[in-house]
């Protein structure tokens, strides 16, 4: 099982962090980012809550 250390941490919430500062700044929406890890603590898919826009 991966048992990340502190470092490790930081590392994969900074990075959720910047994907969260990417998304545009719309009223009633919250900017989200995420990075999903598997059990040997490899990023499997990672994202962010940025709204598609219609045309």
């Amino acid at each position: 099982m991966y048992v990340p250390d502190r470092e490790q941490d930081l590392r994969w919430i900074r990075r959720a962090i910047n994907l969260a500062s990417l998304c545009p700044l719309a009223a009633g929406t919250y900017s989200v980012g995420a990075v999903i890890l598997d059990g040997s603590g490899t990023a499997l898919t990672a994202g962010n809550s940025e709204l598609e826009r219609l045309a």
